[in-house]
């Protein structure tokens, strides 16, 4: 059996030759979910008489009955049908041949049946519980010719060709030197023919909101294996097929392509401007095929001391829509942090998952990229409050890279309930490349997060770096702002330029990484820091509110209407105490100040 490869458009950009004369050809790498030895028998791709999605077939028009799939081949059940689509085999007086690979699932002797459609009879061919290889000669072919598959026991599927013995298809490779306003599409050469016929083409919906081919070119002459193809409008996704011409008589087309640019250039990034102390202005060249940039600010720290650092700290305040009741809801984002996440949502001062829709995803989650959690032994903690939109269970759970391989070190589930609550878990067994994510467990539940930390204990000397955020945008500039650093801490900045369509139908391009811009804000950074300059950390556990290295530094602790309720003048390193009752506090501790929830 073939080795599946999860490449989103391989059936679009074929370079392979093709047998001669294949004007169908299939070999079920889409059908990705199952196995040999235990199809996917709880989603069915075609149940009586149902089309298979046309995500699932190199061609479309494919459908069916009791089919389902069988980790890149098609399982047939008993009685059950396979249709390709409709064909065109008026060449060669109406003669083809149907070959295809099968064996029986379940060990036992069954039988194929390859009949025309609307035939009592067909050819019947004995399959056993080894793959074997079968070519059936069929007559009686027209210009939109159908036939099917009938399997009389458990049959497994592949590698079906049709071949009409005349003049071949050709083979279509992928497009090449891809600009703003032109693409070449490119195919093999085919053996004694005259020309080629190309159709360049967009799908676009119709008044009956079917999707309907919307033609750039259509049965262009070619005499070459390639052609320049301008007026493309930039961003709209393209796509061709080409046919063979000999004489008066024209192939069936070939497998559509998908016009895919190659590659997308790195952008330069240039040095910052507007630098305030707690932002800058990210600048970066144009790239000619960049539908949009991403830049992606991290940050540097190295201890002047032992003390407690954060590689994320972010209350979310930048989400200023939405709300519990009503959240803003999303298919996928990356948040603070350069965390991503499945089906998030959005609710002023919250970011959340969302388990509402499951047909979307099985499961809403979160996920954190790759930290450094060796320090202090590989023991770091993640910490943040959270509430449901009604009683609720999710996980946390740890990971650690064994080569390219992601391994489970750790899982802890927790409960949340409709009130707003402190969650803090500490875990052990952190490498160079661990990270952490964060599942909702069952449909219908929405989860909201705020003020959500990963920290790690750092000794004098200890060096980390961490994603602060990902943005997102058009221009070939952006604001970076409200990044929640603190005394000591680097910052630097990369951009990478990406092509994506505007309907969303192909897979985004992206560009490598420009160089690294390092920006120095407006205010004293590590390069000021001295040895025994301490930087101030607020923490809950329990009832006790701990501040710490916090060197001489006075301490006020208000409500949310700014009385001040607890104070101490003089604090040389650590103060531990209690509040008057539960609520939202603001703590000012030297030059820093914190939010908490008691």
């Amino acid at each position: 059996m073939k080795k599946i490869l999860l490449l989103l458009v391989v059936f679009n950009c074929i370079s392979i030759p093709l047998p001669a004369s294949v004007i169908i050809s299939e070999d079920f790498s889409k059908f990705v979910l199952g196995s040999e030895d235990a199809p996917d028998l709880q989603n069915p791709v075609a149940t009586e008489s149902s089309p298979i999605s046309s995500d699932l077939t190199n061609t479309p028009g494919w459908s069916g009955t009791l089919v389902y799939q069988a980790g890149g081949c098609a399982y047939i059940q008993m009685m059950g049908m396979l249709m390709p689509p409709v064909f065109d085999a008026s060449n060669n007086e109406g003669n083809y041949t149907v070959k295809f690979r099968a064996r029986s699932q379940d060990g036992s002797d069954c039988y194929v049946v390859v009949a025309g459609y609307g035939a009592y009879d067909g050819v019947t061919e004995t399959v056993g519980s080894e793959w074997s290889d079968h070519s059936v000669l069929m007559s009686g072919g027209s210009a939109a010719t159908m036939f099917y598959f009938l399997s009389i026991g458990n049959v497994l599927i592949d590698d079906i060709f049709v071949d009409d013995g005349g003049v071949s298809v050709p083979s279509p490779l992928s497009a090449t030197e891809f600009t703003s306003t032109s693409f070449k599409a490119n195919w093999l050469a085919v053996d004694n023919v005259d020309a080629y016929s190309l159709n360049v083409y967009t799908w676009v919906m119709d008044e009956e909101t079917k999707m309907t081919k919307k033609y750039l070119i259509q049965g262009a002459r070619v005499e070459d294996t390639s052609y320049t193809v301008t007026g493309i409008d930039f961003g709209t996704p393209y796509y061709y097929t080409v046919a063979s011409i000999k004489g008066d008589v024209v192939t069936a087309e070939s497998a559509q392509v998908t016009v895919v640019p190659e590659c997308v250039d790195a952008p330069v990034a240039d040095e910052a401007s507007v630098v305030t102390a707690t932002g800058f202005v990210g600048n970066w060249s144009s790239v000619d095929i960049a539908t949009k940039y991403y830049m992606t600010v991290s940050k540097y720290h190295k201890a002047q001391n032992t003390f407690r650092y954060k590689l994320l700290d972010t209350d979310y305040s930048r989400y200023t829509d939405g709300s519990i009741g009503q959240p803003v809801k999303e298919l996928a984002g990356i948040t603070d942090g350069d965390w991503t996440a499945n089906m998030p949502v959005y609710a002023n001062g919250m970011f959340g998952l969302n388990n509402q829709d499951p047909n979307l995803f099985k499961t809403a989650s979160m996920m954190s990229p790759v930290y450094d959690l060796s320090h202090d032994n590989g023991r770091f903690v993640l910490g943040f409050h959270a509430l449901g939109n009604k009683n609720l269970k999710a996980t946390v759970s740890t990971y650690k890279y064994v080569g390219d391989v992601p391994t489970l070190t750790a899982t802890k589930d927790f409960d949340v309930t409709t009130q707003l609550k402190e969650y803090s878990f500490g875990f052990d067994g952190g490498t160079e490349q661990s990270f952490i994510t964060i599942t909702l467990n069952e449909i219908g539940d929405i989860l909201y997060f705020d003020d959500m930390c990963v920290s790690v204990n750092l000794s004098e000397g200890d060096e980390v770096a961490a994603p602060v955020r990902t943005y997102e945008t058009i221009e070939t500039s952006c604001m970076a702002d409200n990044l929640s650093l603190i005394s000591g801490d680097r910052i630097a900045y990369f951009v990478r330029a990406s092509y994506c369509d505007n309907k969303g139908y192909i897979p985004e391009v992206m560009s490598d990484m420009s160089n690294i811009v390092v920006v120095k804000l407006a205010t004293s950074g590590v390069d000021d820091l001295s040895a025994d300059m301490l930087v101030p950390t607020v923490s809950v556990s329990g009832d006790k509110v701990v501040v710490s290295n916090n060197k001489g530094g006075e301490v006020l602790v208000c409500g949310i209407d700014g009385r001040i309720v607890f104070s101490a003048p003089v604090v040389e390193s650590e103060l531990i105490f209690t509040l008057p009752m539960t609520g939202v506090y603001i703590i000012k501790a030297g030059n820093s100040t914190f939010k908490i929830v008691y």
